[in-house]
This record gives structure tokens, sequence and C-alpha cells, in this order.
């Protein structure tokens, strides 16, 4: 079981790495409405990789604020 500071690490890295996944996906909603983005290069399908990226983005950056 994580004590208390862990915990507060990884619900800091969820608030860092939903907000980036949000605007992800909005920033690529939006591209595709504004010009034609290839379906193979950039579909839903193929940025889900990037959310985990994101989450230990978010890990490193609340480890450091509490070091």
């Amino acid at each position: 079981e994580l004590d208390e500071l862990h915990r507060r690490v990884h619900l800091e890295a969820l608030a860092i790495a939903f907000p980036l996944a949000i605007l992800l996906l909005v920033t690529l909603g939006f591209l595709q409405l504004a010009i034609d983005l290839r379906s193979e290069d950039w579909s839903y399908r193929h940025v889900w990789p990037l959310l985990p990226l994101f989450y230990f983005l978010g890990l490193g950056v609340a480890w450091r604020h509490y070091r």
C-alpha cells in the first residue's frame, strides 16, 4: 500500500497527464476539421501511446516537485 506521499505524487501525475491528453485530442480533432490529415498517421488509434508518456512525464514533474 502506498503511503501518503506516493499517493499525492501519483495524483499530481494524473493531474498533469489528463489535461495534456485532453489538449492533444482536442487539437487533433480541430486539425482534422481544418486540414486533411492522413488517417493512417494521425488517427486516434495512433496517438494513444502518447497517453502513458504524459503520465510518466507527470510522474517526473511531481517527483521533482517533492524532492
